[in-house]
């Protein structure tokens, strides 16, 4: 991998990956494809057969090469890429606070303070919300991380996901809001079942929204 531009905490494969601080990979996009390929070979776990693949919003590309890939091991009947979106922070510090939940929870000093630091990050973010990069004790008084792009009707999604097995996937799985999201999202349209798969992510004490009838 090379580094462009000044250095940061965290993990330099998953800012590859993303292509974020100015990490990149220096190697073809077939030894990517070589690395998704062994990956999924370790997936027992998965269906042989889904309905239908979400991708969950993002900026990489990788997610794109990584559903074609997944879409043949597991003979998806359909893949979606395009019914979530990023929401633009713009839109979060317009609707997406939540602040009468943290007058009700916190003294008139902590209220003040959590305004300021939540504000505050939003605006640091850039364009576009990113949930990973938000204080994991302030995500609970932020909504609509998440956005539909409205390319689909409310039948239509009806007719991609009532009683179908769906599977969500996502490249990196920093603090699980995104792909929570995505998943609660599409739980409203009574799909069969709903499974998550990332190719990286961090351990979550608690487990992500799952249903299955």
């Amino acid at each position: 991998m090379n580094e462009r531009g000044k250095n940061v905490d965290g993990n330099p494969f998953t800012y590859a990956l993303k292509k974020k601080y100015g990490w990149s990979f220096d190697i073809s996009d077939s030894d990517i494809i070589k690395y998704v390929k062994k990956f999924l070979s370790a997936c027992n776990s998965l269906n042989v057969e889904y309905d239908i693949i979400v991708m969950c919003p993002t900026h990489s590309g990788i997610n794109e090469r990584f559903m074609k890939i997944i879409s043949k091991r597991v003979n998806a009947k359909n893949t979606v890429n395009d019914y979530f979106c990023k929401t633009k922070t713009e839109y979060i510090l317009d609707f997406g606070i939540d602040y009468d939940k943290i007058a009700k929870e916190n003294s008139d000093y902590l209220r003040d303070k959590i305004y300021r630091e939540i504000y505050q990050s939003v605006v640091n973010m850039g364009e576009f919300f990113e949930s990973g990069k938000m204080d994991k004790k302030y995500m609970k008084y932020i909504n609509g991380i998440v956005s539909l792009t409205n390319k689909y009707t409310i039948s239509e999604a009806l007719e991609m996901f009532k009683d179908k097995r769906v599977l969500v996937l996502d490249d990196v799985m920093a603090s699980g809001s995104t792909v929570s999201e995505c998943v609660k999202a599409i739980q409203k349209y009574e799909p069969l079942v709903v499974d998550v798969i990332t190719l990286l992510s961090k351990k979550f004490p608690n487990k992500l929204p799952h249903t299955q009838k």
